[in-house]
């Protein structure tokens, strides 16, 4: 894990609250439909750092161990601190300057432009919030490449109008946090933002130019980008402000964390470092299997001609690509035979050979090995306040969010007020363009 800071209301981007989700959804649910319905429990991000979109987190990447939870150092329950690196940063105490870790999904996280087939984009109204108003384009951009992988994956018209209806509930949001921080003069200054960007810049290796680049990449722009880190940073300090100055922690719930978190740690053993490159396919990913396997040779015959291994893990793999594929420190005895096998004979620097697996083909770099030592209270503690006080703020959090949503004006407009009614049958676009075509009265906002 980065040992940075989460701020409050963030969730994990690659794994969820239990590490990494699989790709291949539960039985009897379509990815997209599984999803939609974990994402439906979880607090809106103000800029989507729920999942490598900013929109709504995209199905994960099976997980290379076996164990539940994730501490951040227990390798026994299949999340080490640097595994969750990829995933999220967690916070301290409350701060008024968001650090660069947390913002550090947002560098490759960005909407690539808006993936929605053959529709047309008809700009709209979708939501008004107090005074301000949500417009269809804006939900379409932040929901687009979630929805374009959901779409190649079989997903219907409801489960679709259940990720934009998802989008737009964050777009609500940040409307509501924007106006607390204007008026209770919490607004993020430029050097609040140049100093963010530094930081990411810096924690990935990153100058200025080269983050301009894949900003660029990645279809955002770079005023567009900066918009989008104060809108965060402002969102930190109105949280900070307004639940994290109501939160303590006390002794005994830092007790009763390190016995959830800690109880089944190993009580010794081998513990290894590893960077993993996984490249999806099968049934239930976005390639056949072969194309997979395909992909994953030629990815270690690049890095047998050297290569760097971070290098060709951000570009082809679907394991922690926005830290070279580096998923951190795991107990060899919490592994699963099809990781564990290839790299019990591996020194340190060696790269395994391509493993095929019913969900892609993947491959391993073995960085370090060294004896488990179990972490004891007193080591835990630190990261244990951090914990319980995640947890309370979140909760403290949702309750604040829902009073604020209360207490305000909202009405979705068209599509989006029939999608957000639990009862309600979305309807198809093309339903909706019809229904809506020569109509008298003022024509809904239809993404």
């Amino acid at each position: 894990m980065i040992h940075g800071a989460r701020g409050p209301g963030e969730t994990n981007a690659i794994s969820g609250e239990s590490e990494q989700r699989s790709a291949i959804a539960p039985s009897g649910k379509s990815t997209a439909s599984a999803a939609a319905e974990a994402r439906s429990t979880e607090p809106s991000d103000a800029d989507g750092r729920r999942a490598s979109n900013p929109a709504l987190a995209a199905p994960r990447a099976p997980t290379a161990c076996q164990g539940t939870g994730g501490a951040p150092a227990a390798p026994g329950r299949c999340g080490s601190r640097l595994r969750r690196r990829a995933i999220l940063v967690r916070s301290t105490a409350p701060r008024s300057r968001l650090r660069a870790p947390a913002l550090a999904l947002l560098l490759l996280a960005l909407p690539a432009g808006r993936a929605l087939g053959e529709e047309t984009l008809v700009d709209g109204i979708a939501a008004q919030v107090g005074p301000e108003i949500v417009l269809v384009s804006e939900v379409l951009e932040l929901a687009g490449p979630i929805e374009a992988e959901a779409r190649q994956q079989g997903a219907t018209e409801r489960d679709v109008a259940k990720l934009r209806a998802d989008a737009l509930e964050q777009l609500i949001e940040r409307r509501l946090l924007s106006k607390v921080a204007r008026d209770a003069h919490l607004e993020a200054s430029d050097t609040d933002v140049d100093t963010a960007i530094e930081g990411i810049g810096k924690d990935n290796g990153l100058s200025q130019e080269q983050l301009r680049a894949s900003l660029a990449a990645h279809g955002v722009r770079w005023d567009e980008y900066r918009d989008r880190i104060k809108s965060e940073i402002e969102r930190q300090k109105v949280i900070n402000a307004m639940v994290g100055s109501q939160i303590t922690v006390e002794e005994p719930e830092l007790e009763a964390a390190y016995r959830e978190i800690y109880a089944e740690q190993p009580k010794g053993g081998e513990q290894v470092h590893i960077k993993q490159i996984l490249v999806l396919g099968g049934e239930a990913g976005p390639r056949d299997l072969p194309s997979a396997c395909a992909i994953a040779r030629d990815a270690r015959a690049r890095i047998a001609k050297g290569e760097p291994f971070a290098t060709v893990a951000q570009e082809v793999s679907a394991a922690a690509p926005e830290q070279g594929g580096d998923i951190g420190w795991l107990h060899v005895d919490t592994m699963a035979g099809w990781m564990a096998d290839p790299l019990q004979h591996l020194e340190p620097g060696a790269i395994s050979p391509v493993i095929e697996l019913p969900f892609g083909c993947t491959l391993f770099e073995l960085v370090e090995r060294k004896t488990y030592e179990p972490v004891t209270f007193d080591q835990a503690k630190g990261s244990l306040q951090q914990e319980v006080y995640q947890r309370k703020v979140m909760d403290k959090y949702r309750e604040w969010m829902e009073g604020l949503r209360k207490r305000t004006f909202i009405s979705r407009r068209g599509y989006f007020a029939e999608t957000s009614t639990a009862s309600a049958r979305p309807v198809s676009l093309p339903e909706r363009a019809q229904a809506s075509a020569g109509a008298a009265e003022e024509p809904p906002a239809t993404p």
